[in-house]
Order: C-alpha cells, then structure tokens, then sequence
C-alpha cells in the first residue's frame, strides 16, 4: 500500500508539471530600477529557444508613431546566458540584431539596461518622481516567440507601491501579455498617484494624472473625459474592450498622445485648465486618442496588419486612420457638451487655417503624404511648408467636405458618421484593403461620390471649404484682422513671407513661403533680420512696423546671414494671416440651424455666438 508521502509527492509533482511546461511556452521579463537616479531601467528576459543558433531583435519604431527611433541605441550592457548564469557566445549583426549561439539550450537569457532619459509618448522615462515604460522602446523579441504569452515582472523602485498597466495579472506588479503585439501595446506605469475611476456603458475607465498638482483639477477632468467616452461609445454604437481602459495624462510639459487598444497616453501642461482655449486641446487630444481605441486599433489597414518592428511599414491610408480622427476629435467634443458651438469652429478654424496657408497642400496627394510619413511627417524641416502637407490636418479638413457632401446629396439622411460606423462593422478584427473606405462611400452615397473621393485623395485637389460651410450657413473670413482693418479704413497688415523661430531672442527666419515676395527676393531659413529700411527692429517691434509699413512698399532688410551682412530689397505684400474665423451668414434661417443642430450634436439658438 502506498504511503501517504508518497501520494502528496507525486500530486505535487502532477501539479507542477503543467506549471513548468507552461512557462516554458511563455516568455518572462524583469524589470528592476537599480540605477533609477541615472534613469536606467534593468531588464532580464527569458525566451524558449530551440536549435543552434538565436536572432533576438529590438524594435526600431512603436506602432502609432511612424518614424524609426532606433530604440537600440539606448541599450547597454547586453550579455546572454543559459538558466544556469554560464555566459552564451553571440554576435551583433546589424544595429539592432544579435545572434546566440544556442545549442544545447532550452532558455535564454538576455540581461541588458536601458536608459530611458526621453519623456514622451513613443519612449521610455525613468526619473524619481514616476516611471513610464513603453514596450517597443524596452523589450527584445524574437521572432519564434512572439506569437507566445509575454509574463512581465516589475519590481518598483524604493518608495513606490503601484505598479499600472491596462494588463490583467495575476498579482500586483505582475502583468501577463497573450503575445509580444499585446507586450508593446500596453504601457506600463510606475506611481502612487490618484487613479480617477468611472464606469460608462457597463465598462470600467481609469484616468492617471502624472504630475499634476493643485493646478490641475482632477476631478474635473475625469468628468470631462467621462462625457467624451460617453458621446465617442454612443457614436461607434458599441464598446469593444475586454477589461478596463486606462487614460495614462502626463502633465510634464509636453504634448503628444499615442493610442493603445485599451489604453492612451496623452501629455500636456499642468497650466492647461487654467485657460481654456489650452484646456479644450487638452480635450481634443483625450477625443483623438479614444477614437482610435475603434480607429486603427481594431479596424486598421492591411499595410499595418501585421507589424513589423525592425523596418518602415508604408500605408496609403493614414488620412483615414489620423486625418478622419483628426475631424472627429474636436466633433465629439461639441456632441459630449464639452465645447460651445462657437468653440467648436474655432477649432475648426485652425484647421482650415493650416490647410490653405500651407503651399505643399498643393504639391501632394493624401495619399502620398501618408506613405511618405516616415519621411516627412515625422521629418519636418524649414522646407515642409511649401513641399508636403500633414494627413492629420488636410484628413480633418476632407472629413468636413465629405461629411457635408453626404449629408446634402441625401438630404441630411446620411452622413461620414453613417460611413464611419459601417465602415467598422464590416472591417473590425480584420486589416481591410485601401480601397475599401472608397467603396464603401460609393456603395452608400453612390459613384458620383465615390469618384469625386478619389480624385481629392490622388490628387492635390484643393477641398472646396466654403461650399461645405455655406451648406451650414456659415462663411469663412480668411483675413480677419486686415480685413476688419479695411472695414475701418485703417492701416493694413504687411508682411513678406516668412515665420520666425520661436524660440530664438531675436527675429531668425524659420521658413520661407514659396511665392511670396521673400521667396523672390531671396531670403532664406536662418536669416536673422537686423532692420528695415535702415531701422533697427526686434521680435518686441516687429508686428507694430509691419502695421505702419504699407503692402507694396519697397524696403531694403538688413540681414545675418551664416556671421555675414547682407541688404536684400523687397515689395512688402499683405501679411498672411495669423487666424482664420467662421462666421454665421446673414441669411441664416432655420433650415441652417437643423442641419447645424444635427452636425454638431447640441441645440443651438437662431443667432449664434
């Protein structure tokens, strides 16, 4: 008869054994923070190996952010070994590739460190006051384990008792990804900070205020973002998430957001609720990032089905993934009650704005400005302005034309929204072609729209923006100042081309409008202007000489240029305009105000604001 030990020994071992071939199909990380002051995260990775040799790869880009950050670079100290600590032989073969020599072994270990000293969206950040852990920026992979569940392990540093991530997990600190896609998608989040918590929709929310302090109210913001998830969950007409959604809000004096499918993080100022045009594109950014949760997150484009961390993935469709989000953002803040309509356009005027005053809008299709995002977008230089356009904004601008198209073609009976919510139905969980946006407009607003879209995007087609905005009664001033100026009979705005460094102490060219009688004359990004017409002028004065110089006027400018002076003539020519306003035409009626009320989602008075 068998003893009683022995029965308990071999449970144990049953019970064990599962456990361990379970972990040997997963692979395990750590994170420790031993030199936290010098802002290194410590890393040890474990991944199931088979054969004689390894590649183990860092990633050089981070899905959302199209531009190669050669994440590689940061790493230090890099060894391999066995489960036993005995070193593995292994050599580099390109900058963010190694090869292991892996015979005879079942486990490999990688133990390296990572300076994480960029705070942003796409990076990592290890300081005393909080730790921000993007994925692709921290973890090795390799290609035979990145379809395995992904274990990450973090010890916080002395003084911290949370560690946070839109991961479920076992137990605290401890976080289980069911691949290494899923790894990179999740932020993880160091800090004892307060944790906003709502439900909306039988759905759990977490709002995260990194940094905030008293001049950031926190409470009202979870208020805030709680009536967007509300209008941006009613839109979409379902909730797609699995477990709670995290809303990670660095307030370090940054910007930037970057979507995750259960998670964002989004950056700002902790001055930002105390004004409010600032406090609404805080908002805005908060709409953009939980519209992609739906926008490219579960419906995304077959050029980015798959991600591929070591090269470029190009797409032609990013006016779609970033530029019709780019419209709705600052529509559903107007839809959640966040914004009065006179808010609202003022956000849509920036947009209008940056469009027209933007030379490239000219010179590049949509869909060329999308494929070219690892080149341009991501890649600005003095030149951009007259040589390319952003997808986001002329994507925004394209969904107001095409929404209004819709609306007035079917008599407010469809609309982009009507599109948006098929469009996801029928390509969620599945990467669609990029053709496939086209034909759904076609099959529901007919050919004649359908053609009409694909000329706008395989073109540099200028949008027709006042016949979109006449249809809501509205009209655009695209010169306010000036225009109000002459009006009055006064003095107009002059001006010669350019913008200027922001932040340099005195005036030094930024960029050169092409066309303008800067460009003819000349000048070049980099010029420092020292005087006009033999006087003297500084970033203080500027604005005042240019109202009392006159649009064709000939002036000699004093320039700097590269330790040399140098005098270029010019005609001053009317100032491009700093802000565009929309206003209400004077024949506004009530069948203006229906098609307002039904676009903008809120009741409106007959006279507007």
């Amino acid at each position: 008869m068998m003893s009683r030990a022995v029965v308990l020994i071999g449970f144990l071992l049953a019970a064990a054994a599962p456990l361990a071939a379970q972990q040997a199909q997963e692979v395990r990380h750590e994170l420790s923070f031993p030199d936290l002051r010098q802002q290194y995260i410590t890393v040890r990775s474990a991944f199931p190996v088979s054969g004689p040799a390894s590649v183990v790869q860092m990633a050089v880009w981070t899905p959302g952010s199209y531009l190669v950050r050669e994440f590689a670079s940061d790493l230090e100290g890099l060894v391999f070994r066995n489960v036993s600590g005995s070193a593995l032989p292994f050599s580099k073969t390109s900058k963010n590739r190694w090869q292991v020599q892996t015979e005879d072994v079942s486990t490999l270990v990688a133990e390296y460190r990572m300076h994480a000293g960029e705070l942003s969206v796409n990076t990592s950040w290890a300081s005393p006051e909080f730790v921000l852990v993007n994925g692709a920026s921290v973890f090795l992979y390799t290609a035979a384990t990145r379809h395995l569940p992904h274990r990450v392990s973090v010890r916080p540093p002395p003084g911290f008792n949370r560690v946070l991530a839109a991961l479920p997990g076992p137990q605290a600190g401890v976080f289980l990804a069911r691949d290494f896609d899923e790894l990179v998608d999740s932020p993880i989040v160091v800090s004892d900070e307060v944790v906003h918590r709502f439900s909306q929709d039988g759905y759990e929310y977490r709002l995260l205020n990194l940094g905030a302090g008293p001049l950031w109210d926190g409470g009202q913001s979870a208020a805030d973002i709680q009536a967007l998830v509300a209008a941006t969950n009613a839109f979409w007409g379902s909730v797609p998430f699995a477990r709670e959604y995290w809303f990670f809000n660095v307030l370090a004096e940054r910007g930037g957001g970057l979507e995750h499918d259960h998670s964002a993080v989004i950056m700002g100022s902790r001055w930002q609720m105390r004004e409010r045009d600032d406090y609404i594109k805080w908002l805005s950014l908060a709409a953009h990032e939980y519209f992609h949760a739906w926008n490219v997150r579960r419906m995304r484009p077959m050029a980015l089905a798959r991600y591929e961390y070591g090269h470029e993935q190009y797409s032609e469709s990013l006016w779609l993934v970033e530029g019709l989000t780019s419209y709705y953002d600052n529509l559903l803040l107007s839809r959640a009650k966040r914004v009065r309509p006179a808010e609202y356009f003022k956000r849509l005027a920036l947009d209008l704005h940056a469009l027209e005053t933007t030379p490239g809008a000219a010179r590049i299709s949509l869909r060329e400005a999308s494929y070219d995002a690892w080149i341009r977008h991501y890649r600005p230089d003095a030149n951009s302005v007259n040589s390319t356009i952003s997808y986001y904004t002329k994507g925004a601008v394209l969904g107001l034309v095409l929404d209004t198209r819709l609306r007035r073609d079917s008599n407010d009976r469809l609309s982009l929204d009507d599109v948006m919510r098929a469009m996801y139905q029928r390509w969620r969980g599945q990467p669609y072609p990029d053709d496939a946006f086209l034909d759904l407009v076609g099959e529901l607003g007919g050919e004649g729209v359908r053609a009409w879209l694909e000329q706008l995007l395989g073109t540099p087609l200028a949008l027709d923006i006042d016949e979109a905005l006449a249809w809501y009664g509205l009209v655009l001033d695209r010169h306010p100042i000036n225009n109000a100026a002459r009006e009055a009979g006064k003095a107009l705005l002059s001006g010669f081309g350019v913008t200027w460094e922001a932040d340099k102490p005195s005036l030094v060219i930024a960029t050169v409008i092409d066309g303008s009688s800067g460009a003819g004359a000349g000048l070049l990004p980099g010029d420092e202007l020292l005087a006009i017409s033999g006087e003297r002028v500084t970033p203080q004065t500027i604005e005042d000489r240019m109202l009392r110089l006159r649009p064709g006027e000939q002036v000699e400018l004093l320039l700097a240029r590269r330790g040399r002076i140098t005098r270029v003539s010019l005609p001053l020519e009317e100032a491009r305009p700093a802000t565009y306003e929309i206003r209400v035409q004077p024949d506004f009626g009530r069948r203006e105000l229906r098609r307002l009320e039904s676009w903008l989602g809120q009741p409106l008075e007959l006279v507007t604001d």
